[in-house]
């Protein structure tokens, strides 16, 4: 072999080892790109950009290979996420409410595959169906009552909003969490006859509680009379009827002292005088 063919030989195998190392350096490469860590609370969702498809099956929490060559990851949230509204909505009787709405809502890691098919991202998602679902539930449940009705009831107006909320968003494969309103608000001149209503209604409450004492007491001072009135018409009764009773009521009355009483007889004109002698006590 002469000594070109050996140098030939040399940088081909050179090339070959170079290459060999290239591809091992890649493939470590590929290997630890590859490598992802889902967190507690989260969901990975990996695209096969191959096959132009969503995998079917979530990836939960831990370390995870993805090849980054022909699949892409993407992570979402499967934690509570809270979302606040300040809306405007009309009553029963077509007064202008807004009110402050808190929805606090979840997406499950294998609904969220279905949501990213036929929504996308978390912007559409609460772009296209969580705020549209505040808002026209919010209006549909607020026309159930009248204006000066949705303060006192504000929790039935809650629980109203959270059936309704719950079981549009269900459709969408969100689950909601809890609801929550603040106090609603009029317009300046609705909210102060709200407020005189209120007062003048207090006022005739106490009005009527306190006629209602008065009736009470009127009632007890008749029903008293009637009978301490019955009670002497049934003694006088008794009386005619057995006059012996009038005896009988000295003796529970008698103290147990016996008056005597003495006459003189005056010689000549018969009885003179009438002499009170000291009573003594009856003899036990």
């Amino acid at each position: 072999m002469s000594d070109g063919d050996k140098t030939k030989l040399g940088i081909f195998g050179t090339i070959i080892i170079a290459l060999f190392a290239i591809v091992v350096v890649g493939g470590v490469i590929v290997v630890l790109v590859g490598i992802e860590t889902i967190q507690p609370g989260e969901a990975g969702i990996v695209f096969d950009k191959q096959k132009g498809v969503i995998e079917d099956r979530p990836l939960l929490k831990g370390w995870h290979w993805v090849n980054p060559v022909t699949k892409d990851l993407y992570v979402f949230d499967t934690k509570i996420q809270k979302k606040t509204l300040l809306l405007t909505a009309a009553s029963l009787d077509s007064q202008i409410v807004t009110t402050e709405v808190t929805l606090n809502y979840q997406i499950l890691a294998t609904d969220w595959i279905w949501l990213i098919q036929e929504v996308g991202d978390m912007d559409l998602i609460t772009l296209k169906i969580v705020d549209p679902q505040m808002k026209e539930t919010l209006k549909a449940s607020t026309a159930m009552f009248k204006g000066e009705r949705l303060i006192p009831d504000r929790e039935l107006v809650k629980m109203e909003v959270t059936d309704k909320l719950t079981k549009s968003l269900l459709k969408s494969r969100i689950s909601v969490t809890e609801v929550s309103l603040t106090d609603f608000e009029f317009d300046e001149d609705y909210q102060n006859a709200i407020e005189r209503k209120q007062v003048a209604s207090q006022d005739v409450l106490t009005a009527e509680n306190r006629l209602m004492e008065e009736r009470i007491f009127a009632d007890i001072i008749i029903v008293k009379s009637e009978a301490e009135a019955q009670a002497i018409s049934n003694v006088g009764r008794a009386v005619a009827e057995n006059p012996a009773i009038i005896d009988l009521e000295k003796i529970k009355r008698w103290d147990g002292i016996v008056s005597q009483y003495s006459v003189s007889i005056g010689s000549e004109s018969g009885l003179s005088g009438l002499i009170l002698n000291p009573p003594v006590p009856a003899s036990t």
